[in-house]
């Protein structure tokens, strides 16, 4: 097609080829151009709405670098449009090439909240959500009965990305609707059904410690999912308390020092929170001290290293000893194997 105006120079055709939503800005056209690149083309974008028939009017220009998009910030949601483009170099001006993109924008970002979540903490019920676009509104949060009618009360406006509501009523089934608010008004609400039932701390397994000789030894507990968490260590069931022998029986490490085989007992921690608490046993966690006692490597602790100390240790291994478990992941099997040759073969004791 040639360009119009007398005595033009054709600046080459444009070909749309891509529309999409640009969240609280408006709708972002593209488009492919076919001529060369220069600082003085210029291209003019073209509107219509589909609805009413209307023609295409001139909303704006994009120029060079930014030649290949235009944000269109003038449309409404939910409105049908249609766009052209054409490059001009001043008054000369290509004809539309090729058909028109067309979309029906929707300028609202939605709010999505993780399906793992909420999480009931003894602090609250916690949401952890984000917004389906690069904008970042702010959103609306709702609370309602979980039988009530409508959305509720409006309880916060957050930016996110996470929120705890701290005056759920412990035990109680509640509905809560998010929504985001912009420039270009609400969206759509999610909602999220909630039982509120905080609940005391989690705790994994106790395990037997990594390495417990003549010098010292601990023992870890991890807690999770409460606030404000207390320790007491036990054993055989009797608190525990700091004596120079034990250290940290109120803290999440418990330490003995200087152990000896009277120490092989049966442990365990309470940990409590304002939720309630929870007893970390595990499987029965003791210390057998008289496998780790003297060098690491000698085995059979004759105060030599030799292969005595390698048959010693074959000798548990296939009877399922614990004492063979050399890597303490509470299994006997060819990784122990390896970790005592390994440590064996580079031992100095």
């Amino acid at each position: 097609m040639a360009a119009s105006g007398q005595g033009c120079f054709d600046p080459g055709p444009t070909f749309p080829y891509g529309i999409e939503h640009s969240p609280c800005d408006g709708v972002a056209v593209s488009w492919y151009y076919g001529g060369t690149l220069e600082p003085t083309i210029v291209f003019e974008v073209y509107r219509r709405r589909t609805d009413t028939g209307q023609q295409f009017a001139f909303i704006g220009t994009a120029r060079y670098p930014n030649q290949s998009f235009y944000i269109d910030t003038t449309v409404d949601t939910g409105v049908p449009y249609e766009y052209h483009v054409r490059a001009c170099r001043g008054t000369c001006c290509h004809q539309f090439t090729g058909d028109p993109v067309r979309i029906t924008p929707n300028l609202v970002p939605g709010v999505v909240v993780y399906s793992d979540l909420p999480m009931d903490y003894c602090s609250g019920v916690q949401f952890h959500f984000w917004r389906d676009s690069s904008c970042e509104p702010p959103i609306q949060i709702y609370r309602a009965p979980a039988e009530g009618p409508g959305i509720g009360e409006l309880m916060a406006t957050s930016y996110g990305p996470y929120w705890i509501d701290r005056t759920a009523a412990l035990r109680t089934p509640y509905r809560y609707s998010f929504r985001t608010n912009g420039p270009r008004g609400p969206g759509a609400f999610t909602t999220v059904n909630v039982f509120s039932d905080p609940h005391g701390p989690r705790t994994e397994p106790l395990r037997n410690p990594w390495y417990v000789d003549d010098v010292g030894g601990s023992i870890s507990v991890y807690a999770a999912d409460a606030d404000e968490m207390t320790y007491q260590w036990r054993r055989e069931g009797v608190d525990l308390a700091d004596d120079g022998h034990y250290s940290g029986t109120r803290t999440a490490t418990l330490a003995i020092d200087s152990p000896t085989a009277s120490d092989e007992s049966l442990y365990d921690v309470v940990v409590t929170s304002p939720c309630g608490a929870s007893v970390a046993t595990g499987t029965q966690l003791v210390f057998n001290l008289a496998c780790r006692l003297g060098c690491y490597c000698d085995y059979n602790m004759d105060g030599g290293l030799d292969g005595a100390d390698v048959e010693a240790f074959f000798l548990d291994w296939e009877a399922g000893e614990r004492c063979a478990d050399y890597n303490e992941d509470g299994g006997i099997d060819g990784a122990d194997v390896e970790a005592y040759i390994t440590l064996w073969e580079r031992c100095d004791c």
